[in-house]
């Protein structure tokens, strides 16, 4: 019965805002995605009060993806659920820093081509391949970016967070470089 009430109140939503939705206008509902680069990435692992091991500085670039949907309520404002992966591979072994939290994008002009700055928070998490992924901690996300057409846009980003691995926290930071595009 939750699952029914659940599904018409997303269909009622979808449909009062079909309406305004992908109309070229910044405002209603919006999707998007993005694709870069990761420069610079760390994790330090560290037990309870003392640092078991040096931070690991990840050797060459990681593959950024990004995924977003949510509601623009005026044309300078949207929130979106937003998942960011960054993924590399170092030593054979295949390593993701995932971020998945609730983002507020900024527009500093109404219309297509400006500045907009991007505030998230949320949960993150390791993942090795190897061993267990690790239980998801407290994660940020801050950054910004040029829109120079009224779907385009590039930026940077910087992510970080702490999830646990057993009884190890792991403290994860990365840098982002993005291309993506939104429908609205």
């Amino acid at each position: 019965m939750r699952s029914i009430i659940v599904a018409l109140a997303v269909l009622t939503v979808m449909g009062q805002s079909s309406a305004s939705a992908f109309d070229g206008e910044r405002k209603g509902f919006i999707i998007g995605a993005a694709a870069g680069i990761s420069p610079y990435g760390r994790v330090t692992p560290d037990h309870g009060l003392f640092v078991l091991d040096q931070p690991v500085e990840r050797e060459g670039a990681g593959t950024v993806s990004w995924g977003y949907m949510g509601w623009c309520w005026n044309k300078r404002d949207m929130v979106v659920g937003l998942l960011s992966i960054v993924g590399y591979q170092q030593e054979s072994i295949d390593f993701d820093h995932t971020f998945a939290g609730v983002a507020w994008f900024h527009y500093f002009r109404p219309t297509p081509t400006g500045l907009f700055s991007i505030i998230a928070l949320g949960g993150a998490s390791y993942d090795t391949g190897v061993t267990c992924p690790a239980d998801v901690g407290p994660g940020y996300l801050l950054g910004g970016g040029y829109e120079f057409s009224s779907h385009w846009h590039f930026g940077a980003a910087v992510s970080g967070g702490r999830s646990e691995i057993g009884f190890v926290n792991l403290d994860q930071f990365d840098i982002m470089l993005f291309f993506g595009g939104v429908l609205f």
